[in-house]
């Protein structure tokens, strides 16, 4: 434990915790000792666990960041290899495709591929809905069926796409290039 969390919790228990605060710190700290009391020799088995746990879970995070840190760079030299002169933002959107990051696909939800059919249906309805187009009742329709319809859609968008939309909306590019850019993206694969 670090002396800045001791410092923490000690000034916790002096200067913060009340009467039931202090009832339940004095009887986790009673179960602790009484434990600790019954085990062998008066060694705590289950911090001997948990800290081997512990140890042991940031090894394996740390080698698995070593072997993908390894991978990434051995595909980026590869690629500048291949196309010297590919820019940083192209030599990134292969880099993705090649060497997903899992965290971020986490941030993303984890979204799964969907038929590109139906990310067209929900592009189109991002598109209508965002520029006022939409019904009032197709926006209740999905607001009662999804009530976080429009998140959901976009986290299901490859990063591409919603750029295209993005363009689209602040009014960079028009309606037929677009929805001509998000087909070449969706069927190019």
């Amino acid at each position: 434990m670090e002396d800045r969390e001791l410092y923490n919790i000690v000034d916790y228990i002096l200067n913060k915790a009340g009467d039931r605060e202090l009832e339940v710190i004095k009887e986790a700290l009673r179960r602790r000792i009484e434990n600790k009391s019954h085990s062998p020799m008066g060694i705590d088995i289950n911090r001997i666990a948990h800290d081997a746990g512990r140890d042991l879970g940031k090894q394996v995070a740390s080698s698995k960041k070593m072997i993908s840190d390894t991978v990434k760079d051995f595909v980026v030299k590869t690629i500048r290899q291949e196309a010297p002169g590919i820019s940083d933002h192209d030599l990134g959107v292969l880099l993705d495709q090649w060497v997903p990051d899992p965290e971020r696909a986490k941030k993303r939800g984890g979204a799964e591929k969907l038929p590109n059919d139906v990310v067209i249906k929900m592009i189109d309805q991002i598109l209508r809905f965002s520029s006022g187009e939409m019904s009032v009742t197709e926006q209740a329709e999905l607001n009662r069926s999804m009530p976080d319809w429009q998140e959901n859609y976009w986290r299901h968008f490859p990063d591409r796409i919603r750029g295209l939309i993005t363009l689209y909306l602040k009014g960079k590019i028009d309606s037929g290039t677009c929805w001509d850019e998000i087909k070449k993206e969706l069927y190019s694969e």
